[in-house]
């Protein structure tokens, strides 16, 4: 039987604490799903870079997935290209099946949506 973690999620500016670094490489050098959600982002911080490059030195080849939520505005399509390429040859590095879902921060359902997360983040 095969044991399933449980997930966890780090924000960029944890990754300046080394426990926390430490802990994103060796959870995702062994995770068969990794999310990740960036917002508006020309350029990803240095950190992230160093993190993601040597989580994937470690990186067994194991099935897996690389599932990106870009949020964007009018504004930021060329940054979230950007990013988009760079996700995308990660998951390649990686050996991982690519997924992206590009949201327009600015639509009525991406405000509806934020406002009911919200909600049952604060009643949770």
């Amino acid at each position: 039987m095969q044991r399933l973690s449980i997930a966890r999620r780090w924000r960029i500016s944890e990754l300046r604490n080394p426990g926390s670094f430490a802990e994103g490489v060796d959870a995702l050098a062994q995770a068969h799903a990794i999310v990740i959600a960036v917002h508006e982002m020309e350029r990803l911080p240095a950190d992230f870079y160093l993190w993601v490059n040597v989580w994937l030195e470690r990186r067994q080849a194991l099935a897996g997935a690389l599932v990106a939520l870009v949020g964007t505005s009018d504004g930021a399509r060329a940054g979230a290209h950007e990013t988009r390429r760079y996700l995308h040859a990660v998951a390649c590095q990686g050996r991982m099946e690519f997924l992206i879902k590009e949201c327009d921060l600015l639509s009525e359902q991406t405000l509806f949506l934020r406002d009911e997360l919200a909600q049952l983040a604060r009643a949770a």
